[in-house]
This record gives structure tokens, sequence and C-alpha cells, in this order.
């Protein structure tokens, strides 16, 4: 049973639909799998919450957000704890139309696990995908991501360096233009206007009309007028690249330094107003493994910063003690 008919079968129930027949095997499907009772009780949460709420003004976002973050706790590896046998509701107006209500906020929620996510330079220069993958891209540069049960795809109009997270049993497939590359996780360039690619690390696989070549570590590959594609070898040096790829920083401004990490980890730093950053310097190896919290609190024993975390994409930075 796929995780569209559970959602109905769970629905059925709630809504008092069934036969005393049927719900004894309702029964038996939620205590079989604790994947099944996790589901139930998740789903029983909203449906129960939705009760309280329908007659005011129900937040459908906010429950698919919740059914969201619980759907990603459950699949995380985290242990689920059986739940307690539940009785069968009693089919009333109300119950329905909340039970209703469950439908089409995990439809939503259907809707966004199986359709794209659309990324575009011009809101954002980095896209974290849901695959682990990220992708930066360059200004006016735009791609769209679909991640299936056997494949990972991407399509890419502009510029844009991807750092794929290594899936085997599935690739990572790019189409930009009349190039078709394929990896299963490495890090490279891909112009799809220049019709060039540039690999950091790993392999990748390119087919563009009737040819098939594959690119190792420090290979670039140029589409020329005429069709053919011609290989050189050459250093990939991440100082071409438009963004600080390593994360590393050499007496560099301290605004300078912000706005690279904002652009690394997707965020926004607010700047106190009025400071002249030039003498404000910093040097470090590179921070590309760290988390942003490590990042901050690195910066933090560097320049006694205070720093108030607004939401989950916005900092403020109060104080900065330059030495």
């Amino acid at each position: 049973m796929n995780y569209n008919k559970q959602v109905i079968y769970v629905h059925r129930y709630l809504s008092g639909d069934m036969n005393e027949e049927e719900e004894t095997g309702f029964n038996v499907w939620v205590n079989e799998d604790p994947h099944n009772r996790k589901l139930f009780s998740d789903l029983s949460e909203i449906w129960l919450s939705s009760i309280n709420t329908v007659s005011k003004n129900f937040d459908a976002s906010a429950a698919f957000a919740k059914h969201k973050r619980l759907f990603d706790q459950s699949t995380s590896g985290h242990q689920i704890s059986p739940t307690p046998t539940f009785r069968l509701f009693s089919l009333k107006p109300l119950m329905a139309i909340a039970a209703s209500i469950i439908l089409i906020t995990v439809a939503w929620f259907v809707f966004f696990f199986n359709g794209s996510q659309v990324f575009n330079s011009g809101e954002s220069q980095m896209a974290a995908l849901t695959d682990g993958s990220k992708v930066w891209m360059k200004e006016g540069s735009k791609i769209e991501y679909t991640e299936k049960s056997k494949a990972r795809k991407v399509t890419l109009k502009g510029k844009a360096y991807f750092d794929v997270a290594k899936d085997k049993s599935r690739p990572f497939i790019i189409t930009a233009g009349e190039l078709k590359v394929e990896v299963l996780g490495t890090s490279f360039t891909v112009d799809a206007d220049a019709g060039s690619i540039f690999v950091k690390e790993g392999t990748v696989q390119v087919s563009y009309k009737d040819r098939l070549i594959k690119l190792s570590q420090n290979q670039f590959l140029q589409i020329d007028n005429t069709g053919s594609g011609i290989v050189e070898d050459k250093i990939f040096e991440s100082n071409d690249l438009w963004f600080n790829e390593s994360l590393s920083f050499n007496k560099t401004p301290f605004d300078v330094v912000v706005n690279d990490i904002s652009a690394y980890f997707n965020i926004k730093f607010e700047l106190p107003q009025g400071r002249d950053w030039s003498n404000c310097t910093f040097t470090s190896g590179s921070l590309k493994n760290n988390t942003i919290d490590e990042v901050i609190t690195t910066l933090r024993l560097t320049y006694e910063l205070e720093c108030t975390k607004i939401n989950d994409s916005s900092y403020k930075l109060s104080r900065v003690k330059c030495k």
C-alpha cells in the first residue's frame, strides 16, 4: 500500500467510514508495523487539533509543516514508539470536516514531495536540495529539481556549481541545453550557455548528440561551434568560482567574510551600519565542513560578537569588536 492509499485508509477510519470487519482489519494493519502506527498517530494528532479549530480559522500551512516535520523525523532513523490503541471515533459532521482537512493537508504534503523544487539566483544564490546536494548558481541562473525513486533530475539554465550528495542507487542527472550530465556524487561546474563542464572531484559522464564522454578530476570539456567536444586537463581553481567554495579566509575584511558565509549557507546577516570594515579582517582555514552555528561561534570568539538569531535564515549582529 503506497503512501497515498495509507492516508486514505487512515482517513476512512478517523471519519468512521468503516464497518466492524474493516475496523478489525485496520487495527491489525496499524499494529503490524511501527511506521503504520507512527503515521496513524501523526494524522490523528492533526485530526484532533483540527476538531478544536475547525470552527475558527484552521491553519493548513501549520498543519502541513507539522506533519512534514513528524514525517521527516520518522524517516531519519529515529526510533518509533508504539502508540496506544485508538477507539473508533463517532462520525459527526464536525469530525467529517476535520477528516477532510487531513486529506487536503496531506494532499498538499504529497504534492510537495512528488513535485519539483525551483530555484533561481535572483532569490537565492545557493540551493539546498532535498537529497543533501548543494548547488551554487551564478547570477541569472535557474534550476528545477525533481527527486524520484530511481533518479535525481535537474534542469539547468545558466551556470552552476554542483556539490552532489553520494547515492549509488539514484544517479544525479542534469539537463543543460544539449548536454546531459550523469553522476553519483561529485563536485563540478556546468555552464548550459557556454556548453562547458569542469570537474573538481569525482567522475562525470556527459552525453550530447551521439557522443558519450567521461570526465574525471581536473578535466574541462568545451563544446565548440561545430559540436565537437574538446577535453582539456587543467587544475580546477576555486578562485575562479563566483563564491567562496572552500569558505577559507586570508586577512579578509569582515563584511566580505559575512557575505561569503551568507552565500554558502543561504542565510542573511544584518550588520551594524556606518562601519569601515577594511581594517577588521579575518583569517582561517576552510570552514566548509562546519555547521553555521560552529562558524558563528568561531566569529564570536574572534570578535566578541553579539549575534541574535531572528529565524532559521536570518541573524542580527549588534556588536563586532575588531582587534
